[in-house]
Order: structure tokens, then sequence, then C-alpha cells
């Protein structure tokens, strides 16, 4: 799975809310999201690279549902409050746009 430096960036963001919002450790908190992309990609037969030349609008149903994945887990595996999910979630959501403001 080969991952641009902007992908990167999105990902170690997105772990980031885990880790500040729900106290998960760094490497679980990565395998969580890491888990979650590569069952995205695997049902639309896409890889990073697609992924980076695609549109906007695809890139973010694709996110959407990413994000959908790790909060339906979260909410699976742990007992955390939902507010605390929502948070988490949402700031995932904040490093997608900010990170679509520098395109």
């Amino acid at each position: 799975m080969e991952i641009s430096e902007r992908q990167l960036k999105l990902l170690m963001g997105a772990a980031e809310s885990l880790i500040t919002y729900l106290r998960l450790p760094s490497e679980e908190a990565t395998q969580i999201i890491v888990n979650s992309i590569k069952q995205e990609m695997k049902i639309r037969g896409t890889d990073f690279g697609i992924l980076e030349v695609s549109s906007k609008a695809e890139r973010t149903a694709f996110t959407r549902v990413v994000v959908h994945r790790v909060k339906d887990y979260l909410s699976q595996n742990y007992r955390f409050k939902p507010e605390s999910v929502n948070k988490a979630m949402d700031s995932f959501v904040a490093v997608l746009h900010r990170s679509w403001q520098l395109e």
C-alpha cells in the first residue's frame, strides 16, 4: 500500500484525533484507521494512487465511509462516551477540510 505525503499527514491527523479525544495509544489509533481504509479500498477496488487523483467529491465520499467505519468500530469494541467519539470524528473531518484548503 503506497501512500503519498499528503495522505500520510491525513492519516496521522486522524490518528491524533483518536489519541487526543479517546486516549487511544498511537499504534492502536493508527491501526483502527488503516484497517478501515483497507476495508473500503477493497470494496471499491481502489488504491491510494487512484484516490490521490480523484475528485474532491470522490475523496469526500471515501473519507465519510472510512470515518463511519472507524466510528462503528469504536462503538462496537470500546465503551467511550458517544460525545467523545463524535468529537474525535469531528476533529478527523476538520483535519481533512484543512488539507483541502492547501490544494
